[in-house]
Parts: structure tokens; sequence; C-alpha cells
């Protein structure tokens, strides 16, 4: 088992690029911490924390003005990841 913790930024190509519609193409980088729950007897050779640094892609479709419905692959030093998920925008 493992737990993240991780902060990253994103720069949005909405402004820049012709884009089709209501997509929005986006770009980041990540930097965090990783802990691992090893068992007892665990004699392996990686630590029980470790840094984290990666990046990530991704895409919203609006639907309306306020939400919008968005997937982004990432991953760097220690995994790597696919996430589906929602915006809403206040």
């Amino acid at each position: 088992q493992a737990f993240c913790t991780a902060f990253g930024l994103s720069y949005h190509f909405a402004e820049h690029l012709p884009i089709i519609g209501n997509i929005d193409l986006y770009g980041g980088g990540d930097v965090g911490v990783v802990f691992f729950d090893y068992p007892e007897n665990y004699t392996g050779i990686y630590p029980k924390t470790r840094l984290s640094i990666g990046g990530h892609a991704g895409a919203r479709y609006f639907f309306t003005n306020n939400f919008a419905g968005n997937f982004e692959i990432g991953g760097g030093s220690v995994f790597w990841e696919a996430r589906v998920g929602l915006t809403f925008k206040f």
C-alpha cells in the first residue's frame, strides 16, 4: 500500500491554441512524497518514504460554462496513473 501527497502546477493552453469547441488542454509538473506501508519482514532495497517528481497532461471538456469532465494521465519517478474527474467553476 502507498499514500502520496503532492503539489502540482498546470498550464492551460486554451487561450493560445485554436482548440475545437469547449476543449481545454493542459500540462504541468508535480512534486510530492510517497509513503509505503511494507510488511514488517520486508527486506527489499526501497525506502518507506520516496520523493516523487513527475508531470501530467490532460484535457477538460466543458458541457456548460461552469461544468466540465476531465481526463488526465501522469506519473514520474515512483508510479504512473490515470484520472477521470469533474470540474466546477464558480
